[in-house]
Order: C-alpha cells, then structure tokens, then sequence
C-alpha cells in the first residue's frame, strides 16, 4: 500500500507543449506530446480546447487505450465558468480534432451505452458545490447525488471541551449556536458525516450517521492536545479512548499517548531534527532510540542507547573516511548526544561509495560489490542514497549497495544477507524510467540461481504489454495485458494452458466481472432489487469455481457507517439453495467498531450446516480482553472457526504499546517483539515457537517452525527458500516452484477483486488449488481443495495455520479472521480516529482492503494565518508507502521545504516557492507533521487490473520523470481559489500512474480550497532552474 507528492501545473511529466497545424480554425487550444521513445516515433499526444473565457472544453488523448484511437471527454460550464457536467471519457472518430459538443456527447453516450455518462454540479450563491450527481443512468434515474449543505451548529448540540492551564482536559457545556460552521456531507445512500469547525478552521467534530461522534481538541494557541474517539462518548475514559499530545515551547510534539498504550516520548535538536524517541517497551528495557543526520537532513544514523543528553543543541554527524565513528559506522556525532551502549539499527550513505572500504561491510560478504554496469560515473549518485546498513532481529548486520545512472535510477543493486546469502540485481530502464529488464543472480552457498524478467510497454499508453520470465534455459511470457479505448484493462493472457482472465467494468469504472476458464466472479452495486448500494459499496457477490461448478455469493448488508453488518451465503443465479451455510453477520459494534456479537455459520461436527460460532465479545478499551463462544469448537481436519480454549476474566494480554502477548485461546503463552516492535518469537503451550527475523525497515526475512521437527522459510526478495532449499520464485500473478533439480514450473494465481487467491492453476491447465472465503477472510474448512498447497491466500497474504496461529501476515500486522482483529495498533492511527487501531478494514473488508497498512494516499495540509507569509496556504501531495517497507514522499518542492523524499533518492519536482523563506515554511510543516495536524484526504484506489505493488510502481515512477525535466521554464504561483502548483501536480502525478479521471474527480471534490494569496506567474532564471533541477 505509500506517498507525498505535489508539481507544477506546466509540468506534464515529461511532456512539450509544443506549435503545430491547427487543430481546429475556431478554436483556442494547447497540444502536447509525451514522447516515449527515444527517437520520438512514439508519443502521447493530448490536444485540450478551450472556449473564449479560458475555460477546457474539451480534451483528446491517443494515451489511454492500447491502440492508439484519441478518447475524448467534454466539460460544459455555466455562466459563472464553474464546472457544470463533467463526461467520461470515450471514443469518437479517428483524430484529434474538435468535435462539436452535440456531436460528442451522442458519441459519448454511444460509447459507454448509457444515456448519462456524465456527472452534473451544482453551486450555491458563494459558489460553493452542493451537490454532484456522478455519472450512470441508474443513479440519474434514481437521482442518487453526492450534497453538501453548509450550515452552523445548533445550540445544546456541540460539546464544548478545554484545554486548561495545567494541561488537563475539560468539559464546559456546549459550544454557542452559530459559533462553529458545518459541513454536512450525504453520500448517494443516504449517509452523513458532519464536520464542526471552529473560527481558526480547526475541526473540533466529526459526526458521522447522525451520533458518532469524535472530538479534536485544541489548545489556546491551536495545537492538537487530545482526541476523543466515539466511545468516549459512551465510556468517558480518556485513557481508554483519548489520544493526547504535548509539545514543547517550539511547538514540536514531545509527548504522545495513544489508547489502551503508554506514552511515548520525543526529543528535538535546536534544528527541530528529532535526535531521540521512546516508547513504552523501550523504556521498559531501559532503552532509547537515537537519530543522526548529515547537513542535508538525511538520516544517516539510528539505534538504541541507554543513555542520552536531552539538552543536546545538535543530531547532525560528519562522515570521515579515515575515522571509525559511531558504532564503527563511519558517522562522528557533532554534539554531545551522551550516549551509552550504543547499538547500530540502520546506517544510511549518501553520493558516494566510499563506504565500501569500511570494515563494518568488509565483514560481511567477500564478494565484489563494484557495478558490473559500463559508463556508471561516481558523480551520478550524488543526491542519492548509495548503501544501507542494518542490524535484523537476530542482531547480524545486513547491507544494500546501489549504482545510479545519469538519470538517477538504480541499475544495481546488491544485497547481503547471513549465511552467505548474496544477491546481485541490474535493471535497464525505458526511455521513460520504466523497467524494461531485471536480472536477478542469487548466491547463496554453493548455489547460483539466475532470473530475469523482462517487460514490454505498449507504444500507445506506455502501459505494460508483456512480463516475460526467464529461468536458466526456461522462458515464460507470464502475462500479456490488452486495455480498452479508454486505458481499462480487460484482459490478461498467462502461458501454456493457463488460458486467460478477462474483466468487465460498469459506467464508473467499478469492476463488475472477473471471468477465466477456471473462475468468474460477478460483483453487483445499485442493481439488485433488495438493498441496491449507489456509494461504492457492494451489495452482492457471486463466484464459481469449475472444480465443482456451483454458483455461489453472498448478499451484503452495510450499517449507517459502510460496517458490514449481514452477509447472507446463498447458491444459485438467485442465491435461494443452501441458504446461511456459510454465512456471517456482526450483529453489533461499538462506537468505535469493535465488534461485540458475530455469528458465523458452515459445517458443523455433525455434518449439517449451521451456527460454527457464536461469539460475545469483552473488551478493555479497544482490546479485546476474552471471547466466548456458545457454538462449541470444529474438530474436523481444516476446519475453520474461532477455536474458545479458554473460560477466563482475561484471555487476551497486551504490552505497554498495546501488542498482544498473550493468547489462551490459541494456547499462546508468550509473544515477544524486538527493539522496533517486530515480531520475534510465539511461544506456545506445548513448547512450540514460531520464530521471525525482521530487519530494520520491518521486512521480514525468516520464518521458522519449532515442534517435534523445525521447518524453516526463508524471503531473500522474490526468492523464497524452504528449509535450506530453493523452494519458489514469486512474480505478480503467480510464482515458479523447482523440483529437486532445480527446473522450474509455472504457477499462476486466479484472484478476486480483493487480489484473494481463490485458485492455483499450473501452466498445463491442472488445478492445484481451490479457496473460498468468509467475508472477513476466513477460509471454508471443508470445502476449500489442497489448501495447505501453498500459504498465500486471503488478499493474498502468507497464511501460517502452523501450530493453529491461523493469522494472516499482512507485513506491518497480523490478522486473525476468527476473532477478526490485529495483533498490534495501527501505526497510521491518526488517518482512523474514529475506529479501533485493531479492527479490519474500517469493518468493511468486502469494499475496503488493508494489504500491509501501507497505501497511495493524497494529502492536504491548511496553513492558516501563517505567520511568516500572512497568508493562507492549501499544500497537496502524494505519500506512497510500498509493500518493501519504504516510504516515498514526494512534494512540489526540494528537501528545504514542503516534505522532501525519505529514501532512494527519488527527488521532488522542483523547488516550493513559497515567496523566499522556505525554511520558514519547512519548519511549519515539520511541526504541523509531528503533532499530527497532517491531515490525509483520501487514499487513493488501486486502478482496476492493477496490484497494490504495480501501482506503488507506477506511481513511483511517473514521480520520478519529472526530475530531470528540462522544459521548466516557470515557478507558477496560483492565485485562484482551487488549484494550485500542488493539486495540478498531484493530479497529473495519479493521471500518468493510472488513475482514472472519475477517481481523480472524486479526490479533487475532497481537496480543501482556499485563497493562496500568492502573487503572478514569475519566469524562472537559467540559474534557478538549473538549480531546480539539481535539488534532491
């Protein structure tokens, strides 16, 4: 799941805005070309028209489909020039030339064989939107609209909570009529959410479905001092659920509790670099986290120590090539950090090689960690992350060393690892940074294993074509993709007999069929006659395996906050045979989501069909403290339920930063975690452990099963080795296993649209594997063939049913779907207040999936009355944080301000212009980050036919095309009311990764919008550019 990013208006990645024969006599218009090729034979040409007051009228671009044909879409305008009727996108005649409006639109409509495809807006008299009628005759018929109404509050209806002079949170009556403003948002069912907002802008309430409500209280200066989750509001215990928050006379967050945890703690250098950090474990342990950072800001130091200097002025460190450093790393502190016992986590090096000769790496391997790639020039990784250290959970160092090229790609990459484990990868890229060939070489002992992928991109949209494999002597084209007219992918072709999959969308682009020779899957909205859902959410899902033919669903009922309530298992076209055999239903929840009563049904002992679980729920806060189930447990082999081993007060047990530690139910007698929170070691009753080794960025590397026998797996990237032997090589949509001699065969995945694996199909057509699933993720125990085949399954994550631990490894958490929780909190807390940091997918796992807590999102941060600029500023980017562990921020700006790039040297467009004191609105939004004021807009949805992972990728990699961009020629500075440098970068940004422009429009409806205040559009000078362009 992911990142920040924002860029300039001018700046369509790498497009030219360039002269040509008219396009139409009559009509204003601006043509561009995205070149994709070196020698420019191809190219995305994108021709906008405009009317006579400057308003976009009309676009066409030969860069959404695969074959090249221009889609058109139409916006119309009303007198005011506010968008009026917005149209999807679709074919109309060969070219690119205008086409009049009634001529598109009935070609449009033609299209999209609907007589709506087009959303209306509509404005009140302070052109404010409030409403908008999306696109598809169903909701037009229906009159299913998105409002808004702006109001204020009513009197008696708004608690009114204080910050007082000593810090402690208090209740004072109520706010007075009209004192806060209100913005109440309806969505096509019918479903509220009601923002409260005070004078300054700060969100004191959000309520949602008439009294879920949660409280953002501030203090006199407007920090964020405590939040108050809707179960407060029934329980009134802070501790349970209140967040708090303290800063220092600077403004930074020193101090943080979150609920059902202990506090944590921060210290700043007079940078505002945060030097040292301590959670409840940590301090436990007698433990604190340090940072150090070289002149650039870059982290290039963390580990633990015992002790430390709080008043230390400085985290900065210099690299000396001659000096050993701190923990042997090179790095020599430049203040007096007063550290003790000091142990390496992570050592970071920048622009250079140099480090390589230090004996911290020598140790490691004695392999050649010089490039093998000719032309590489030491100047080319300057700006650029060049080698990381990093210590794993069983304490032995670890080493990454990247090569950039010119262009600041990685076009090697080695990694080192124990037990003389050493992978080399080289990547080659396209004209526009995509990859184009991977080589990976594995040694690991006496054994070498080379695989190279290859990738083909369509010359029209850029949009991959083919993923070839091969291993040794072996090829494979594993995947060849085909795209619509519009850039929807609609079939995917796998070798041999794999055959192929095909998908079907409906007016909004929502997937509505996933179909093969093996499996089809049927996903229903707004048409089913009970229950129809016009917001998103699905009401009904049908799926057919060929292994036994039989149409299967469910029918979905959500309550007035989208949370799953009843999901009714059904079999046939109507879902009336076998009724309830495998369904599940919550039948009530907390304020804040936890689920208090759920009742599953399936097999039971006997062999008849009926209630499997029972369950009533006891909590402390937000953690579940004992369940008890009254159906009785499954005894048959593969059975799935919740299995009740225990009849106690207490059966759940939580450390200081509210991960589990102990299980009786599952017979867990102790959970132990490393310094950073990782999972280390399950101890059960019997004496068999399950054992991880995690390395610093939380990637786990080890898997080992301790019983009678030990059984371990190793993840060395895409390889996954078992018990010491080469076992598998995972690719997207499927892995190559090897037989004890090391030939390969081809597996491929046959997923839903959750990416679950519901079927493993080998490349001669043979099923291997069948899985059907609960709406949470549990898998039928009896119906389910071969399930112990291979472990991935459930949005295709690592099932370890080893020992009866039965969670899913989602990389940051472990899920378990028969009590339907984590295991720890969410580390992205502050994006959910108003849900438990344990619950699922916001209760909502058919529509919604967390796949390792990391996602795409798109933020907006309001500065209000910022006192160095005297003006208010909306800031958007992009955050991305992949499935690897590694966060990618990017921002319209370089590291000085806004939010520079954390890692790999990915950089950001171009520098923030915020008048000249970017250092100024540098520290703003450092503080603004820590003390939580950061505020996510929306995530971003994976484009249908795309994974989690292709479209980090494709995200990473428009980003990065905007960087050595030589047609800057302008720092724009906005001076209208909606968008800016940042929503047009962030928008073209999702544009070129993928995203389609009904979700962009459903973003940018979400993206605050005020006055910048900034001044006129000003050229940049050859030096500033230049120097843009050199920022990192």
């Amino acid at each position: 799941m992911r990142i920040v990013r924002t860029v300039s208006m001018l700046l369509l990645l790498c497009a030219l805005t360039i002269s040509s024969k008219a396009q139409s006599p009559t009509q204003n218009y601006v043509m561009s070309k995205e070149v994709l090729d070196v020698g420019g034979t191809h190219a995305i040409t994108t021709v906008t028209y405009y009317d006579g007051l400057g308003n976009p009228v009309e676009t066409a671009t030969n860069g959404l489909g695969g074959t090249g044909k221009y889609a058109y879409t139409l916006q119309e305008h009303d007198a005011l020039g506010r968008e009026k009727q917005s149209w999807l996108p679709g074919t109309a005649q060969s070219g690119c030339s205008f086409v009049s409006p009634s001529e598109l639109s009935s070609s449009l409509i033609a299209f999209h064989n609907d007589q709506n495809p087009y959303s209306l807006n509509r404005y009140d008299v302070l052109d404010r939107q409030i409403s908008t009628l999306g696109a598809g005759e169903s909701w037009h018929k229906a009159k299913k609209s998105v409002n808004q109404r702006y109001s204020s509050n009513e009197s008696n209806s708004v608690k009114r909570y204080q910050v007082s002079g000593s810090g402690t949170l208090e209740e004072n009556g109520y706010y007075a009529a009209k004192s806060l403003s209100m913005l109440e948002e309806t969505d096509e069912d019918g479903k509220t959410k009601q923002t409260f907002s005070d004078l300054f802008g700060n969100k004191v309430l959000e309520r949602r479905d008439g009294n879920n409500d949660t409280y953002y209280v501030y203090d006199t200066i407007g920090r964020l001092r405590y939040v108050l989750s809707p179960s407060y509001q029934e329980y009134s215990d802070l501790q349970k659920f209140g967040y708090e928050y303290r800063y220092d006379k600077y403004g930074r967050c020193v101090w943080k509790r979150l609920p059902g945890c202990e506090y944590q703690q921060m210290w700043y250098d007079a940078a505002d670099n945060l030097m040292f950090s301590q959670d409840g474990e940590q301090r436990k342990k007698g433990l604190f986290v340090f940072y150090l950072y070289d002149k650039m800001k870059r982290e290039v130091l963390m580990g633990t120590t015992t002790s430390m200097n709080a008043s230390c002025t400085s985290a900065l460190a210099t690299y000396g090539e001659l000096s050993s450093g701190l923990c042997n790393s090179g790095y020599t502190p430049l203040g007096n950090l007063g550290l003790g016992n000091e142990q390496l986590l992570r050592a970071r090096y920048y622009d250079s090689h140099s480090f390589l000769n230090r004996q911290l790496v020598k140790n490691l391997t004695s392999k050649s960690l010089s490039a093998k790639t000719s032309g590489l020039q030491e100047s080319y990784n300057i700006g650029s992350q060049t080698g990381i250290v990093t210590r794993n959970t069983d304490g032995d160092l670890l080493a990454s060393v990247s090569y950039h090229d010119l262009r600041g790609l990685v076009v090697e990459l080695m990694q080192i690892k124990p037990d003389e484990v050493f992978l080399r990868q080289s990547i080659k890229y396209s004209f526009t940074r995509k990859p184009i060939e991977v080589k990976a070489e594995l040694t690991k002992g006496d054994m070498t294993k080379n695989v190279t992928q290859l990738y083909v991109y369509n010359p029209n949209n850029d949009k991959i074509e083919t993923m070839t494999i091969q291993v040794g002597n072996v090829t494979r084209t594993v995947a060849s993709y085909s795209y619509d007219d519009i850039g929807r992918l609609v079939s995917v072709n796998r070798s041999g007999n794999a055959g192929s999959v095909r998908y079907d969308y409906n007016i909004r682009n929502w997937l509505k069929k996933t179909k093969s020779d093996r499996f089809k899957q049927n996903l229903y909205y707004e048409s089913t006659k009970e229950n129809p859902s016009f917001n998103g959410n699905i009401s009904r899902m049908q799926w057919q395996s060929s292994k036994d033919n039989v149409l299967r669903g469910y029918d979905f009922i959500y309550d007035g906050l989208n949370r799953l309530e009843e999901s009714a298992y059904g079999e046939g076209a109507d879902l009336s045979q076998s009724k309830s055999h495998y369904s599940e239903h919550v039948l009530s929840y907390s304020p804040n989501g936890s689920i208090e009563r759920l009742q599953r049904y399936g097999k039971k002992n006997n062999g008849t069909f009926g209630l499997i679980d029972d369950l009533t729920y006891a909590y402390n806060g937000n953690q579940i403290k004992s369940i008890s189930d009254k159906a009785g447990s499954l005894l048959y082999d593969g059975s799935f339920d919740f299995k009740d081993g225990a009849n106690a007060d207490v059966e759940y047990f939580y450390d200081a930063n509210g991960a589990l530690v102990k299980d009786l139910n599952k017979g867990i007698s102790n959970i132990e975690y490393d310094v950073l929170g990782n999972l280390k070691c399950i101890t059960f009753n019997n004496g068999f452990k399950t054992k991880y080794v995690y390395d610093a960025a939380g990637n786990k590397l080890r898997t080992t099963h301790e019983s009678a026998l030990t059984n371990t797996t190793d993840y060395i990237g895409n390889f996954v080795f078992k018990d010491g032997k080469l076992s598998k090589y995972l690719f997207d949509g499927g892995y190559c296993s090897f037989d004890n001699n090391q030939n390969p065969t081809f597996h491929y995945y046959e997923k839903d649209h959750l990416g679950s694996v519901r079927m493993v199909v080998n490349e001669n057509g043979t099923i291997e594997q069948v899985n059907h699933y609960y709406p949470f993720g549990g898998v039928y125990g009896d119906l389910s063939y071969n399930s112990e085949y291979q472990r991935n399954k459930y949005i295709g994550k690592e099932f370890d049913h080893m020992h009866g631990l039965d969670w899913y490894d989602h990389g940051a958490r472990m899920y378990d779907a028969a009590k339907v929780a984590w295991d720890r909190v969410d580390s992205q807390y502050n994006e959910y207040y108003p849900y438990s940091p344990y619950i699922y997918s916001m209760n909502n796992p058919i529509n919604a999936l967390d796949t390792d807590g990391r996602k795409v999102y798109v933020f907006a941060r309001n500065l209000i009355e910022n006192k160095y600029l005297n003006v208010n500023v909306i800031h958007t980017f992009v955050v991305v944080k992949t499935s690897s562990g590694k966060t990618y921020r990017f921002a319209y700006g370089p590291q000085d301000s806004g939010f520079w790039p954390m890692v790999s040297g990915h950089s950001p467009l171009v520098r923030c212009d915020y008048y000249d004191d970017e250092s100024a609105v540098f520290s703003y939004f450092e503080k603004k980050q820590k003390t939580d004021g950061l505020k996510k807009v929306m995530e971003v949805n994976t484009p249908t036919g795309m994974t989690s992972d292709e479209f980090d990728k494709a995200v990473i990699n428009a980003a990065s095309e905007f960087r050595d961009n030589t047609e800057i020629k302008y720092r724009i500075i906005p001076t209208n009311s909606t968008e800016g440098n940042c929503n047009t970068s962030t928008t073209t940004l999702l544009k070129k990764a993928g995203v389609s422009d009904g979700e962009i429009n459903r973003i940018k409806n979400q993206i605050p919008k005020f006055k910048t205040g900034f001044g006129d559009v000003k050229p940049w000078s050859d030096e500033e550019r230049k120097e843009a362009l050199r920022q990192k």
